[in-house]
């Protein structure tokens, strides 16, 4: 949850700023669109899945996955802290 909302912030702040874009197309429109659902989205899938997986057992695919996914949470992080270290 920390990297999604991490990565939502930091995202949010290089956009208004003007140091980065949405790679992103869909989150792009959406953001375009309403930062407010740009938000919602951003923290509510990683909140769905971690509900979900207090529901389900968990697998060693979904292991798999979810490791794969705080890697690249944390690949996105770095690369915020990167272009920041060129702003400040």
């Amino acid at each position: 949850m920390l990297l999604a909302v991490s990565d939502s912030f930091f995202t949010d702040f290089g956009i208004q700023k003007q140091y980065i874009t949405e790679a992103n197309p869909l989150m792009a429109f959406i953001y375009d669109t309403s930062i407010l659902g740009f938000y919602a989205i951003k923290i509510s899938l990683p909140c769905a899945l971690l509900y979900l997986l207090t529901k389900i057992e968990p697998k060693r695919y979904l292991k798999l996955l979810i490791g794969s996914a705080l890697l690249l949470y944390s690949v996105v992080l770095v690369q915020h802290i990167y272009w920041l270290s060129f702003v400040f």
